[in-house]
């Protein structure tokens, strides 16, 4: 969540329907837990929470429930979505032509385990609904393990983007 105004919003909210006071130090973890989630996400889950919620202590337990399955739905969304592309241009193309791939896991998984154009000239057809399976198994654990980025860079660039993070 990036949106702190929005997060005070909903934290207030909460602190109202619960009758609870919520103290700085739980703000701020909560805040920072939420992070890595989208501001609509993080909307979502905080008014699924305040239409179901029953107790103030299954507040933060449920709102990273509703969180963490929407996340995981989204990752396989997306992990079907590209090997939908792959797929599809492995059909039109098969190995002649490499696959214009935005997404970096995507990109990842067909340089490193699986590069292009070996796997599209030895990959039989009877194969591809399996392959389908352990490419979408291999973009989950690459995406929950938050893959860091590999740059290709000389070193002096390299540091210099390490200090920008």
């Amino acid at each position: 969540m990036k949106n702190n105004k929005k997060f005070k919003e909903m934290f207030t909210a909460m602190s109202e329907r619960y009758g609870k006071e919520f103290f700085p130090a739980l703000s701020k973890m909560l805040w920072d837990s939420l992070k890595p989630f989208s501001d609509q996400e993080c909307i979502d889950a905080f008014n699924h929470v305040f239409r179901h919620g029953k107790f103030f202590n299954d507040l933060i337990p449920d709102l990273f429930a509703v969180l963490e399955k929407s996340d995981v739905k989204q990752i396989s969304t997306n992990a079907q979505i590209e090997l939908d592309k792959i797929l599809c241009h492995f059909k039109q193309y098969g190995a002649s032509q490499y696959p214009e791939l935005t997404d970096p896991i995507s990109l990842h998984l067909m340089t490193k385990r699986w590069p292009y154009q070996s796997w599209a000239s030895m990959v039989l057809a009877s194969e591809l609904v399996w392959w389908g399976k352990e490419f979408i198994e291999a973009y989950r654990a690459y995406r929950a393990g938050d893959m860091p980025l590999e740059l290709e860079a000389s070193e002096p660039v390299l540091r210099i983007v390490e200090g920008i993070g």
